[in-house]
């Protein structure tokens, strides 16, 4: 410890939060900038935001490989218990139900995934601008077609065969 004058002329230890502000770990939510060793609440040296500990400590590092590959693998691992279910005999229609059921997951599950993923771990200047803004939007793109193909097309299907069928007139 360094030590430091006091008013009678003496010396004496300073204490360690005198030196510099206690070391902190987070990062700024809208630039990403480190804000380790900085006081708890302030603004970014980098962009000029704000930020306080509730926000600071919100980013965290990006998911391993493994970790994304479980979030975002599971309804194709689905897929492929559908289609082992549907080989078998007599398993044909439950491999379809939840083959489809997987097919539908992909959207929702991929959309929802990378969403909480990219909000956890980048700053919101870096998420909602450049290519990282293009991308979701593309990705966002993706999961609709998917959805609208696989669930609004059974739908409009089924609801064009009840009403075909209702005006079909039935001879004896």
């Amino acid at each position: 410890m360094a030590d430091q004058d006091d008013p009678q002329g003496q010396s004496r230890p300073t204490e360690p939060s005198d030196l510099k502000p206690a070391p902190r770990s987070g990062r700024c939510h809208w630039c990403g900038y480190s804000l380790k060793g900085l006081a708890d609440r302030g603004n970014c040296p980098e962009c000029g935001t704000s930020y306080a500990p509730e926000t600071a400590a919100r980013l965290q590092p990006w998911p391993s490989a493994s970790k994304i590959c479980v979030r975002l693998g599971w309804p194709i691992a689905g897929l492929m218990l559908a289609g082992f279910i549907g080989i078998n005999e007599g398993g044909l229609l439950m491999g379809l139900i939840i083959g489809y059921a997987m097919i539908v997951a992909v959207g929702f599950n991929s959309y929802f995934q990378v969403r909480s993923m990219l909000r956890r771990s980048l700053p919101e200047g870096i998420r909602t601008q450049g290519p990282v803004a293009i991308w979701r939007k593309i990705g966002t793109t993706v999961c609709v077609i998917i959805l609208l193909v696989f669930v609004g097309g059974p739908f409009v299907f089924g609801v064009g065969c009840l009403i075909l069928l209702s005006n079909f007139k039935w001879s004896n």
